[in-house]
């Protein structure tokens, strides 16, 4: 099995892109359990079972995100 990519060794400056989009996002209006189904998705795409775990934990859980509104249905 290939290791996953290192991407803050790789591309450390992207790590800071993330944390903005990651702010838009949850600053968009957009219902977070939409945004989360996404990010679901593209784990899958990626093959990365970790964020899809990672992912599928803050859906179930009804954690709350950096703008600190609880998912759609979650609260």
């Amino acid at each position: 099995m290939t290791p996953r990519l290192d991407y803050l060794a790789t591309a450390p400056a992207l790590l800071g892109k993330m944390l903005e989009l990651e702010e838009a996002l949850t600053s968009s209006g957009l219902d977070l359990m939409l945004i989360e189904l996404v990010k679901m998705r593209v784990s899958q795409i990626n093959g990365c079972a970790f964020c899809l775990d990672m992912h599928a934990a803050i859906m179930k859980s009804g954690r709350r995100h950096a703008a600190g509104r609880p998912a759609a249905g979650l609260a």
